[in-house]
Formats: C-alpha cells, structure tokens, sequence
C-alpha cells in the first residue's frame, strides 16, 4: 500500500481546484489527514501485534472468542463478526489452533456443524497481552481531551454512515 508523507501543498491544491470544479480542498485535505492517521495506527497496532507473535487477524479472532457467550463461535460467525470470507477465517483459525490458543468442537445441536472455542492456553495469552494493548491504546489517543475524543467518535460516525453514499455512487 502506497502511504502519504505529506500534504499536497496549498498552491497545488489551488490549481487542481480551478482544472476540477468536483474538488473540495477542505474535504480532500480532511481524507488524506485521516487516510494517514488510519495508516499510522495501522502500522504501530501491526507492530505490536507481531511483539506478541500474533497478526491483527488472529488477534481479533481471539477478542471475538474472548467475548462470545460460552467462548465460542461457528467459522460463518466468525466470517460475519470479521466482514471476511470463510476460506480467511479458516486460515486464522487453523494458526490459533496450532498455537493451542482455540480448538475446534462439534456443535452438540448439530453434528455437521464445527464450533470454534477459546482454550485456557488461549485465554491466559490474552490475560497477559491485554493491559499493554489497553494501554497503547490510551497513549495512541492521549493527545486528544475527553472532549476531543468524544468529538472525534460522533464525527468518525457521520463519516461511515455516510460512506454507503460512497458506494452508491456510480461513475458510469
């Protein structure tokens, strides 16, 4: 992936402005400033992850397991919570089983169906990784107030609400 360094300067944004009517400078300037932000937070969680000799995927795999009911979820369950295709899941879950973090049981209602669920090994890792998580977590966003924070959710909202609108768009 292609990351942003920097802004477009003022004066290039000008220009483009006059070439294309389309272009909002506040707008653009806003989606690269986020674009970059996203990227960052991207590479410091991947980075942290590794540390712990876990990727992202695992990792949120094994908070969705943490979180079930009775620590379990099918693979289709899995695939929805993470918006990713079953075959991906199935990769994920086949490394977490290895490291003896999840192991897979028949379902006791149907036999045909494979429940994936946290194991102690499992539960323990996290027990140990999650205060530094938490607290990377907090030192990401310490630069912002309560206020801001707060401020920058309801925003962050707007903008994924909106993004259907996004998708809507056709370009024919």
């Amino acid at each position: 992936m292609l990351e942003i360094l920097r802004m477009p300067r003022e004066q290039r944004l000008r220009e483009l402005a006059k070439e294309y009517s389309e272009l909002d400078q506040t707008a653009l300037t806003t989606c690269i400033h986020l674009l970059k932000a996203a990227h960052d937070i991207e590479e410091a969680l991947v980075r942290h992850y590794a540390s712990y000799g876990i990727s992202q995927g695992r990792f949120y795999v094994l908070m969705f397991l943490h979180g079930a009911k009775d620590g379990s979820f099918t693979s289709t369950e899995l695939a929805n919570l993470s918006c990713v295709k079953a075959a991906t899941i199935t990769g994920l879950v086949d490394g977490l089983v290895a490291s003896g973090w999840v192991e897979r049981a028949p379902d006791l209602n149907d036999r045909r169906i494979w429940r994936v669920k946290i194991t102690a090994k499992g539960r323990k890792f996290l027990k140990q990784m999650l205060p530094d998580h938490f607290k990377r977590m907090s030192l990401l966003m310490k630069a912002l107030s309560t206020k801001q924070r707060s401020q920058l959710n309801k925003s962050l909202k707007t903008i994924t609400d909106g993004i259907g609108a996004l998708r809507d768009h056709s370009t024919d």
